[in-house]
């Protein structure tokens, strides 16, 4: 006879699971501009974004205003704080933007948690995030939100996965990853 597992809690990514992920396009065209305002070449600046992203991800940059100065540093960029600072605005607001829920993402989370089941987010994502999501209709949907950028891990590291059970106070087994 087959044991039946009963989950206590479900785990769910934000990007392209409850939101949808960025377009590719549209993001270059961000980084243009942000590029465009720094005097960097586009092309160069791009690349160089997109090289960081694990440094973003687990944190290597406190905020976007470093992982900017460490771009332009290696094109050899010295640009003013204030270009800076409003590279970093362009790109807070496109990430803003960006976190809009799925249609039936906060219908899912509140059926979830109706079920008396605890939910969480594990994300990959920059230090801008956390600060977004406090002011979205997921913050209070979710026991817990446990963040790349603030834990140092990214998936598919387990640990990532282990500080998120460990927060809920379950085990793994007892908790589903869900994907949208």
């Amino acid at each position: 006879m087959k044991k039946e597992i009963v989950y206590q809690a479900v785990v769910f990514d934000l990007f392209g699971t409850l939101i949808d992920n960025f377009s590719i396009s549209e993001y270059k065209s961000i980084l243009s501009e942000m590029a465009q305002l720094l005097d960097a070449p586009p092309n160069l600046f791009i690349q160089l974004w997109f090289d960081t992203f694990k440094k973003r991800c687990i944190g290597e940059f406190k905020n976007i205003d470093e992982n900017i100065s460490y771009v332009c540093r290696k094109l050899n960029l010295n640009p003013i704080i204030s270009k800076i600072k409003d590279a970093a605005q362009i790109r807070f607001s496109f990430t803003q933007k960006s976190i809009t829920p799925k249609e039936d993402a906060i219908e899912t989370l509140n059926y979830i948690r109706r079920q008396g089941l605890k939910t969480a987010l594990i994300t990959d994502c920059s230090i801008e995030t956390p600060t977004i999501l406090e002011n979205t209709p997921f913050k209070k949907l979710f026991d817990v939100c446990v963040f790349s950028c603030i834990v140092g891990v990214k998936k598919p590291d387990k640990k990532i996965y282990e500080i998120a059970c460990s927060e809920l106070s379950i085990s793994t087994d007892k908790c589903l990853y869900c994907l949208l």
